[in-house]
Protein backbone atom coordinates (compact mmCIF):
# COMPACT_ATOMS: atom_id res chain seq x y z
CA UNK A 1 0.00 0.00 0.00
CA UNK A 2 3.13 2.48 0.91
CA UNK A 3 4.51 2.41 -2.73
CA UNK A 4 0.95 2.78 -4.40
CA UNK A 5 0.35 5.63 -1.81
CA UNK A 6 3.91 7.13 -2.91
CA UNK A 7 2.52 6.84 -6.80
CA UNK A 8 -0.22 8.74 -6.32
CA UNK A 9 1.83 11.30 -4.74
CA UNK A 10 4.10 10.88 -7.55
CA UNK A 11 1.04 11.38 -10.41
CA UNK A 12 -0.46 13.99 -8.78
CA UNK A 13 2.37 16.23 -8.66
CA UNK A 14 3.09 15.38 -12.51
CA UNK A 15 0.07 16.53 -13.46
CA UNK A 16 -0.20 19.51 -11.20
CA UNK A 17 3.01 20.53 -12.68
CA UNK A 18 1.70 19.94 -16.30
CA UNK A 19 -1.41 22.31 -15.26
CA UNK A 20 0.57 24.53 -13.81
CA UNK A 21 3.68 24.62 -16.91
CA UNK A 22 0.86 24.99 -19.69
CA UNK A 23 -1.30 27.51 -17.85
CA UNK A 24 1.64 29.46 -17.26
CA UNK A 25 2.74 29.32 -21.00
CA UNK A 26 -0.80 29.67 -22.21
CA UNK A 27 -1.21 32.31 -19.57
CA UNK A 28 1.67 34.72 -20.91
CA UNK A 29 0.98 34.11 -24.73
CA UNK A 30 -2.96 34.71 -24.26
CA UNK A 31 -5.07 35.64 -21.61
CA UNK A 32 -7.48 32.31 -20.88
CA UNK A 33 -11.20 32.00 -20.80
CA UNK A 34 -11.49 31.77 -17.18
CA UNK A 35 -9.88 34.01 -14.19
CA UNK A 36 -6.65 32.60 -13.65
CA UNK A 37 -5.58 33.21 -9.84
CA UNK A 38 -8.28 30.61 -8.33
CA UNK A 39 -6.32 28.06 -10.74
CA UNK A 40 -3.03 28.81 -9.69
CA UNK A 41 -4.13 28.68 -5.73
CA UNK A 42 -5.79 25.31 -6.25
CA UNK A 43 -2.43 24.46 -7.92
CA UNK A 44 -0.75 25.74 -4.62
CA UNK A 45 -3.06 23.56 -2.38
CA UNK A 46 -2.17 20.59 -4.50
CA UNK A 47 1.39 20.97 -4.21
CA UNK A 48 0.99 21.91 -0.11
CA UNK A 49 -1.20 18.52 0.10
CA UNK A 50 0.98 16.96 -1.73
CA UNK A 51 4.00 17.59 0.44
CA UNK A 52 2.12 17.10 3.63
CA UNK A 53 1.04 13.51 2.31
CA UNK A 54 4.89 12.77 1.56
CA UNK A 55 5.80 13.51 4.99
CA UNK A 56 2.94 11.91 6.55
CA UNK A 57 3.48 8.63 4.44
CA UNK A 58 7.30 8.54 6.19
CA UNK A 59 5.52 7.66 9.61
CA UNK A 60 3.91 4.29 7.35
CA UNK A 61 0.93 4.25 9.67
CA UNK A 62 -2.54 4.83 8.94
CA UNK A 63 -1.91 3.98 5.42
CA UNK A 64 -5.71 3.26 4.47
CA UNK A 65 -6.59 6.50 6.41
CA UNK A 66 -4.34 8.28 4.75
CA UNK A 67 -5.35 6.74 0.82
CA UNK A 68 -8.85 8.16 1.92
CA UNK A 69 -7.79 11.10 2.50
CA UNK A 70 -6.06 11.94 -0.73
CA UNK A 71 -9.38 10.35 -2.53
CA UNK A 72 -11.50 12.31 -0.85
CA UNK A 73 -9.27 15.77 -1.21
CA UNK A 74 -8.41 15.00 -4.78
CA UNK A 75 -12.41 14.81 -5.35
CA UNK A 76 -12.53 17.93 -3.86
CA UNK A 77 -9.89 19.38 -5.56
CA UNK A 78 -11.06 18.57 -9.06
CA UNK A 79 -14.93 19.60 -7.93
CA UNK A 80 -13.08 23.09 -7.49
CA UNK A 81 -10.48 23.00 -10.66
CA UNK A 82 -14.39 22.16 -12.68
CA UNK A 83 -15.83 25.05 -11.09
CA UNK A 84 -12.80 27.50 -11.83
CA UNK A 85 -12.25 26.88 -15.20
CA UNK A 86 -15.84 27.31 -16.78
CA UNK A 87 -18.14 24.00 -14.71
CA UNK A 88 -20.55 23.64 -17.32
CA UNK A 89 -18.06 24.53 -19.92
CA UNK A 90 -14.88 23.25 -18.17
CA UNK A 91 -12.10 20.81 -20.06
CA UNK A 92 -11.50 19.05 -16.90
CA UNK A 93 -13.81 16.84 -15.30
CA UNK A 94 -12.11 14.35 -17.29
CA UNK A 95 -9.65 14.41 -13.86
CA UNK A 96 -11.98 12.76 -12.40
CA UNK A 97 -10.56 10.14 -14.13
CA UNK A 98 -6.88 10.32 -12.65
CA UNK A 99 -9.10 9.32 -9.19
CA UNK A 100 -11.27 6.96 -9.69
CA UNK A 101 -7.61 5.52 -11.58
CA UNK A 102 -6.33 5.58 -7.97
CA UNK A 103 -9.17 4.57 -5.98
CA UNK A 104 -8.96 1.30 -8.03
CA UNK A 105 -5.46 1.22 -7.86
CA UNK A 106 -5.24 1.33 -3.98
CA UNK A 107 -8.46 0.00 -2.50
CA UNK A 108 -10.01 -3.29 -3.34
CA UNK A 109 -12.36 -3.70 -6.40
CA UNK A 110 -15.23 -1.68 -4.97
CA UNK A 111 -12.71 1.48 -4.15
CA UNK A 112 -13.17 2.29 -8.00
CA UNK A 113 -16.61 1.74 -8.01
CA UNK A 114 -17.71 4.03 -4.99
CA UNK A 115 -15.34 7.38 -6.42
CA UNK A 116 -16.43 6.65 -9.91
CA UNK A 117 -20.04 7.16 -8.73
CA UNK A 118 -19.23 10.10 -6.21
CA UNK A 119 -17.36 11.75 -8.95
CA UNK A 120 -20.60 11.18 -11.27
CA UNK A 121 -22.64 12.69 -7.93
CA UNK A 122 -20.28 15.79 -7.72
CA UNK A 123 -20.35 16.52 -11.40
CA UNK A 124 -24.14 16.46 -11.35
CA UNK A 125 -24.05 18.82 -8.24
CA UNK A 126 -21.89 21.15 -9.28
CA UNK A 127 -23.41 21.51 -12.41
CA UNK A 128 -27.22 22.18 -10.69
CA UNK A 129 -25.77 24.26 -8.72
CA UNK A 130 -24.38 26.31 -10.92
CA UNK A 131 -26.98 26.46 -13.28
CA UNK A 132 -29.94 26.72 -10.50
CA UNK A 133 -27.35 29.88 -9.40
CA UNK A 134 -27.39 28.05 -5.53
CA UNK A 135 -22.72 28.90 -6.93
CA UNK A 136 -22.55 31.72 -8.90
CA UNK A 137 -20.39 29.81 -11.86
CA UNK A 138 -17.06 31.42 -12.67
CA UNK A 139 -16.92 34.35 -15.27
CA UNK A 140 -16.02 32.61 -18.33
CA UNK A 141 -15.25 34.47 -21.17
CA UNK A 142 -17.55 32.59 -23.44
CA UNK A 143 -19.93 33.13 -20.45
CA UNK A 144 -22.10 30.42 -22.21
CA UNK A 145 -23.23 27.98 -19.54
CA UNK A 146 -26.08 30.53 -18.61
CA UNK A 147 -27.01 30.13 -22.17
CA UNK A 148 -26.92 26.31 -22.21
CA UNK A 149 -30.07 24.45 -22.93
CA UNK A 150 -31.70 22.32 -19.76
CA UNK A 151 -30.84 19.24 -22.39
CA UNK A 152 -27.32 20.24 -23.16
CA UNK A 153 -26.35 20.72 -19.39
CA UNK A 154 -28.50 16.66 -18.77
CA UNK A 155 -26.42 15.09 -21.69
CA UNK A 156 -23.09 16.60 -20.44
CA UNK A 157 -24.23 15.06 -16.98
CA UNK A 158 -24.98 11.67 -18.27
CA UNK A 159 -22.06 11.39 -20.25
CA UNK A 160 -19.59 12.24 -17.90
CA UNK A 161 -21.17 10.01 -15.41
CA UNK A 162 -21.03 7.21 -17.57
CA UNK A 163 -17.29 7.79 -18.78
CA UNK A 164 -16.92 8.08 -15.05
CA UNK A 165 -18.69 4.72 -14.12
CA UNK A 166 -17.26 2.77 -17.78
CA UNK A 167 -13.56 3.91 -16.22
CA UNK A 168 -14.38 2.81 -12.46
CA UNK A 169 -15.45 -0.66 -13.88
CA UNK A 170 -12.46 -1.32 -16.21
CA UNK A 171 -9.92 0.11 -13.89
CA UNK A 172 -11.31 -2.07 -11.17
CA UNK A 173 -10.98 -5.16 -13.00
CA UNK A 174 -7.91 -4.13 -14.10
CA UNK A 175 -6.52 -3.75 -10.40
CA UNK A 176 -8.35 -7.03 -9.59
CA UNK A 177 -6.76 -8.54 -12.27
CA UNK A 178 -3.22 -7.62 -11.66
CA UNK A 179 -3.33 -8.87 -7.81
CA UNK A 180 -4.60 -11.52 -9.03
CA UNK A 181 -1.44 -12.21 -11.15
CA UNK A 182 0.80 -10.80 -9.02
CA UNK A 183 -0.35 -13.72 -6.41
Amino acid sequence: MLGKLKWMVGLRLLLASALLGSAVVLDLHERLPFPTSPLYGLLAVTFGLSLAYAVALRSQRWLTGQGLAQLTLDLALVSLLVHFTGGLDSVFPFMYIFVIFAAATITERRGGLVVGILSGLLYATLVLAEWTQVIRPVDFAGGLAPHRSVGYAAYQVVIHAVAFLAVAVLSSHLSYRLRQTGQ
